[in-house]
């Protein structure tokens, strides 16, 4: 592989990379706006979330590659936060 093919693919795989980036943060934003609002129309179905995604969350994190267990484990982390604000804890 030449310089060139090289820069081709780096650039190819960065492309890949924001592309999925956008649609990660579009997903967390649409998630987030669910969550409240089921959080504030719904309160007792807080704790059945959070419940849920305590089991999920097991699941998927055995299923996870180890460089993407800490930003997961990161992000659960924050919803469950939120899910506990929007329950007065």
């Amino acid at each position: 592989m030449n310089t060139e093919e090289l820069t081709d693919t780096v650039n190819a795989i960065y492309q890949l990379c924001m592309a999925q980036a956008g649609k990660i943060a579009a997903l967390e934003t649409i998630n987030n706006a669910i969550t409240v609002s089921i959080g504030l129309s719904l309160p007792p179905l807080a704790q059945q979330i959070q419940t849920h995604t305590d089991g999920l969350a097991g699941f998927h994190r055995e299923n996870l590659e180890p460089l993407s267990v800490e930003a997961f484990n990161t992000t659960i982390t924050e919803f469950q936060s939120n899910m506990d604000k929007l329950a007065g804890k």
